[in-house]
């Protein structure tokens, strides 16, 4: 299965039209699904990344504040589950998320990945090694609630323009795909403002794209849906080594403290602005 679009919403619907049709339905540990394999999906405008869908009815709360919580590194599952409180559910001690992107991007081995790619790709554009690891053989082959879905970033450089492919083991349509697809696109915008690149092509390779049983009801619903907005989020234009401010005024709305008085672009105000807005579904 391969669905190209320019929209995210689109590419949605059509992923659903696919896989409730074609999907084949196969058991999994957590239930019942309908299962294509080796999914494709390419974002060719990566900026409209945001599903609008209302019968999805996706928590931009949650998608911003997961973005900030991985982004700074971290794993703890106090910031995170604070926008969704189901996130507990995937932690073995209550404590962290064994499979946490943001730690092992920001700290791999004591290796800051986001950092070195960048480096990397300033140093030599037309590289072919701007890769970053998530999944961990020495770990992630141990008993765990969370073994982490994302597993391979790559970025390649061309002609100017910053292309991104992610290696994802198993996608669930409609709780994941659109949550991983958000937080992968805004971090290749980041990287192509900061390398100064214009934003290429998102490809979202995925060994297992599936439906879950709950979900085939409204994943029909989506299906024949026709929804496709053009409505878009601000442009990002702030380097990522600048996110470190977002970082401090989530922390105070999510403590209830005072916020930092800092001047804020477009992009920031809008970030800064999502996460106050009052809690919406997951």
């Amino acid at each position: 299965m391969e669905i190209i679009s320019n929209n995210m919403d689109d590419l949605y619907i059509k992923a659903f039209q696919h896989v409730m049709d074609k999907g084949a339905v196969e058991g999994s540990r957590a239930g019942t699904t309908k299962e294509v394999l080796g999914a494709h999906f390419v974002l060719t405008d990566p900026t409209r990344r945001i599903v609008y869908n209302p019968i999805r009815k996706l928590s931009l709360k949650f998608m911003l504040g997961e973005f900030l919580w991985i982004m700074s590194g971290r794993e703890d599952l106090e910031m995170v589950s604070y926008y969704n409180k189901r996130m507990g559910e995937f932690s073995d001690d209550g404590i962290i998320l064994h499979g946490a992107y943001g730690k092992r991007l920001r700290e791999w081995r004591g290796l800051d990945q986001i950092g070195a790619i960048i480096k990397k790709l300033e140093a030599s554009p037309n590289t072919r090694q701007a890769i970053m690891m998530i999944f961990d053989p020495a770990k992630d082959h141990r008993p765990t609630k969370d073994v982490p879905c994302n597993n391979v970033l790559q970025f390649l450089l061309r002609d100017g323009k910053l292309h991104m492919f992610v290696y994802v083991r198993s996608n669930d349509l409609y709780l994941g795909l659109p949550y991983d697809i958000f937080h992968w696109t805004l971090l290749q915008e980041m990287i192509a403002f900061t390398i100064k690149a214009s934003v290429g092509a998102y490809h979202h390779f995925v060994g297992s794209a599936h439906i879950y049983q709950e979900n085939w009801e409204r994943g029909q619903q989506i299906a024949a849906s026709d929804f496709v907005s053009d409505e878009r989020m601000p442009a990002v234009d702030i380097e990522f080594w600048e996110l470190a401010k977002l970082f401090h005024i989530e922390e105070a709305l999510r403590q209830d403290r005072e916020v930092p008085n800092f001047a804020l672009t477009p992009f920031e105000y809008w970030i800064a602005n999502g996460i106050i807005r009052k809690k919406d579904a997951k």
